[in-house]
């Protein structure tokens, strides 16, 4: 994890027991993510994981777009039980 994080990385989902870097998010830049695991296995068009959420959230906050049609599903700031980190709404 210390190489991780001398090169901007951030390991910021583990497995359940500890042992390995799951997600890493790049230090600084707005949607850098890497997973070990498949979110695309457990999206649906009507259902998105939460990490492509996070990812079109992000593309148009960026971008100047409105963004109140992603209001549903996991909040940013915590109101859906997580306590907001970055991680967390990416692993729900």
């Amino acid at each position: 994890r210390d190489q991780l994080a001398a090169v901007g990385l951030l390991a910021t989902g583990l497995s359940h027991d500890v042992t390995l870097v799951e997600i890493v998010e790049h230090d600084g830049h707005p949607f850098m993510a890497g997973t070990q695991f498949h979110p695309e296995f457990l999206s649906r068009p009507s259902s998105p994981h939460p990490m492509f959420k996070e990812f079109i959230r992000v593309a148009c906050e960026s971008n100047g777009l409105d963004v109140g049609i992603l209001a549903t599903g996991n909040d940013a700031d915590g109101a859906d039980g997580t306590n907001g980190t970055s991680s967390e709404r990416l692993v729900g």
